[in-house]
């Protein structure tokens, strides 16, 4: 064989043997645990899915009124309907989007859309991978983020959400992770 093949082999042999998070086990029934709360409103069973062990208090109350807020809100309100859930593993958000997805190719709204697109990704990305100062506080989430569950409403043809962090509790089981008060005693996330 020569080197270039072996090479070649190899290469598509790790790509067949590295686990992508959204192959994680659990993931398929976990997204459609999401989506029939969702459709049920169930704010409750939302709350269920989450990973609380070390969560501070004020996070807890904060992920239910978000719940709350886009099955009874403004979102209702305005004429938005559930419409999907859709997941995004984190390591997608550190590839760029290339100008091409952006206005008309080449132009310089294109090139300005994409970097604001871009720089919100790294944004999001250090967002779950380095501690957060919230009111003097630093905080982390709760488990090691896998990725991101966006629960999407509709209107017309447009579409918005809002992305909730997920992660592996200690069981292996997929849960939305919450932030935690960074302090020396914390151990390590699961």
């Amino acid at each position: 064989m020569k080197p270039a093949t072996a090479i070649l082999v190899l290469t598509l042999l790790a790509a067949a043997l590295t686990s992508r998070a959204e192959d994680a086990p659990g993931m398929a029934d976990f997204l459609k645990e999401v989506t029939a709360a969702c459709k049920r409103q169930d704010v409750a069973r939302l709350e269920g899915l989450q990973y609380e062990a070390g969560a501070a208090p004020q996070m807890r109350k904060t992920n239910t009124a978000q719940w709350a807020y886009i099955f009874s809100g403004s979102y209702p309100e305005a004429g938005w309907h559930f419409d999907t859930v859709k997941f995004t593993p984190l390591e997608d958000l550190a590839k760029p989007i290339p100008d091409l997805q952006m206005a008309p190719a080449g132009s310089e709204e294109a090139r300005q859309a994409t970097k604001r697109a871009n720089d919100a990704r790294k944004d999001v990305l250090d967002s779950v991978t380095k501690p957060q100062s919230l009111k003097g506080k630093l905080y982390e989430y709760n488990l090691k983020v896998i990725g991101f569950v966006a629960i999407m409403f509709a209107k017309d043809k447009e579409q918005s959400g809002m992305m909730f962090p997920v992660g592996l509790d200690p069981e292996g089981r997929l849960r939305f992770a919450m932030l935690r008060s960074v302090e020396k005693e914390n151990s390590p996330r699961p």
